[in-house]
């Protein structure tokens, strides 16, 4: 009759079986293969947590910004920045808005970002998007911006964005696309390769609008001398857009406030060129005349405000030289 063993001698079975397998070859050959199975398992959950991460990180890259839909109507238009990083998109963005801004101010934009602006009774809706290459890099294709999206990723963001916010499917309700490139001191290949890439994913009734960043301080001769050599030497630019299409922008820098009197006006002169073609239609006269003096206005009492800082710094600057003269002495 079988009988179940106590716990001790349950113990004494199990230290004899072990004291007569210790040295075996079966126990040694199961124990490697013990090793070898745990050592594969483990490596092959280490894989499969990576690629769960990387898959994550992946789709939340590409995912669609999930915010209300506009609403298209005659006085709005929808916009689209775009160009590679640090060229100065949201610089162009911020002084739309007011052209007092600092362009100390502006930060890098990570993932689209939509700002409503009115102008006279027009609302434009401005997209700003990520760039497709860091500004100095060489222009490839498969070249990662800095969030680490390859180029195909970085469009895919930028045209959900664009489905969610303004409707359509990808870029087919967008009315204008402003490309902005920085010539310091000649066009980059990243900024023809941004070109490429984007045209043809625009529809046909899209307006293009290719504007020149960080042209505050140049002169009228000098934008003339650029549209020229830009058409003439860029098949993209050619085929895509007229002389009247090249448009020039700029921003103040706040650490050069002794030439804020002569770079103001001009930004503002800029800013006026570039809003004319966004706007769906001709400003009315009597709007832009109330517009043009509210802006003379802010130029005025901005430059003085300025002028006085810079003023202000320069009698502590130099009361800190005599300080510091006095104390060597």
């Amino acid at each position: 009759m079988f009988t179940v063993p106590s716990i001790a001698e349950s113990k004494n079975i199990f230290l004899k079986v072990v004291d007569h397998l210790r040295d075996s070859k079966i126990l040694k050959s199961c124990a490697k293969g013990a090793v070898i199975t745990a050592i594969a398992v483990a490596i092959f959950a280490c894989c499969y947590g990576i690629y769960q991460l990387v898959k994550k990180i992946q789709e939340r890259k590409v995912a669609p910004v999930q915010k209300e839909t506009i609403k298209k109507d005659p006085n709005s238009q929808n916009i689209l920045l775009l160009g590679c990083s640090c060229v100065g998109k949201s610089a162009l963005l911020k002084v739309l808005k007011d052209p007092t801004s600092d362009s100390k101010e502006f930060l890098h934009t990570k993932e689209p970002e939509l700002t409503t602006i009115e102008i006279s009774g027009y609302k434009l809706n401005v997209m700003d998007t990520p760039g497709l290459f860091e500004r100095g890099s060489i222009g490839v294709i498969e070249k990662d911006n800095k969030e680490r999206r390859s180029v195909k990723e970085t469009i895919q963001v930028i045209s959900n964005a664009a489905e969610q916010r303004f409707g359509g499917t990808g870029f087919e309700n967008v009315d204008t696309a402003v490309f902005t490139i920085e010539l310091t001191p000649s066009l980059k290949e990243n900024d023809i390769t941004s070109l490429n890439t984007f045209l043809p994913k625009l529809s046909e009734k899209t307006k293009k609008i290719l504007v020149i960043t960080h042209a505050e301080t140049m002169t009228k001769e000098w934008q003339t001398s650029m549209r020229s050599q830009l058409l003439q030497h860029s098949k993209v630019i050619f085929n895509n857009f007229q002389e009247n299409q090249i448009l020039f922008s700029g921003a103040l820098n706040s650490d050069n406030v002794q030439n804020i009197g002569y770079t103001l006006p001009r930004i503002c002169t800029l800013r006026e060129t570039i809003i004319a073609q966004l706007l769906p239609e001709e400003e009315p006269e009597e709007a832009f005349n109330k517009r043009f003096e509210e802006t003379k206005k802010k130029i005025k009492e901005f430059t003085e405000t300025a002028e006085a800082a810079a003023a202000n710094n320069t009698e502590k600057l130099n009361r800190f030289d005599k300080e510091r003269l006095e104390e060597l002495k």
